[in-house]
């Protein structure tokens, strides 16, 4: 099992972005302190990467991540949303999404989830010089009948994991996603980091979901269903070799109320469990027993952000 805790980052290390700073297209409106804003009205500040929605009409010229009373935080801007990994929100471009990011540090992984595109391309540059390129396509079609070959959809594949990245020092990447016919490109988390190898998933591990959906009947056995988003979790148990043990030391407790990837199958993503074995989020119970002399257990449970 691998982990891979995000790497921060900052508007300096985000070198391009094909979406703009401010975006138009997704409704995004630099703030004003000159402007009479009426109530509902959303902004955007470039200083915060964040969207605002104001509560209380008027003109005030106190900046909106500085009053509280009159406006309310809404999410990160379009550009940024892939970036801030505290939220569920994506980024969205139309047919083609491009980024590049230089974060500073040496880096081995790229992963994103919550993505919808057709095909990722990116390359690692170094001095100026391509060290590494990578290809995924991202369509799925996995067919159990004649019918389902001929006339089934084709699903998207919603995380992408490249984690044999060349570690080079002071590193850019280049990365971009396409998707067919204009539809757009999403993406909800979008992060570099150094990946960390704990030990091995036992088998057996369980996918469920903690569901917050209202499902009510009343005295006559009528139903109400009130669909909300469920959060998938994964409980998985791991031998970590006595060796590695400080490992998962230094992981559990940096990683405290702090969102990684966690895959079961390390760098296995063309396994038919390995979207299932894997999550984006934080631990929740992380007990190491020290019950023999060459291995130790865990039975990780973790939660989706």
């Amino acid at each position: 099992m691998i982990v891979v805790p995000p790497m921060p980052i900052t508007a300096a290390g985000l070198i391009d972005c094909s979406v703009p700073e401010v975006d138009a297209s997704a409704g995004e409106k630099l703030w004003s302190p000159t402007t009479h804003y009426e109530r509902g009205a959303q902004v955007l500040r470039l200083e915060t990467q964040m969207r605002y929605e104001n509560s209380i009409a008027g003109v005030d010229a106190t900046p909106p991540e500085q009053d509280s009373r009159r406006w309310m935080p809404l999410r990160p801007s379009n550009r940024w949303a892939m970036f801030r990994h505290l939220t569920n929100d994506a980024t969205e471009a139309p047919a083609t999404l491009s980024f590049t990011l230089r974060p500073g540090k040496r880096f081995d992984t790229l992963f994103m989830r919550g993505v919808q595109a057709d095909k990722v391309v990116m390359q690692v540059k170094s001095a100026g010089a391509v060290v590494a390129q990578r290809e995924r396509k991202l369509n799925a079609r996995a067919t159990r009948t004649w019918s389902g070959y001929f006339f089934g959809e084709f699903p998207l594949i919603p995380t992408v994991l490249i984690s044999d990245l060349p570690p080079f020092t002071g590193a850019e990447i280049v990365v971009t996603l396409v998707r067919a016919g204009g539809r757009p490109v999403r993406v909800e988390h979008a992060a570099l980091g150094m990946k960390s190898w704990i030990g091995d998933a036992e088998w057996a591990p369980r996918n469920d979901a903690l569901n917050f959906s209202v499902v009510d009947r009343d005295k006559y056995g009528g139903i109400k269903l009130q669909p909300v988003r469920s959060v998938p979790t994964l409980s998985v148990k791991v031998r970590i070799p006595k060796d590695n043990v400080d490992t998962a030391l230094r992981l559990r407790r940096e990683l405290d109320a702090a969102p990684a990837l966690w895959a079961a199958l390390d760098d296995d993503t063309t396994d038919g469990y390995a979207e299932a074995a894997s999550i984006f989020g934080p631990y929740r119970r992380f007990p190491i027993d020290l019950n023999n002399a060459k291995d130790s257990y865990s039975q990780i449970d973790l939660e989706s952000m």
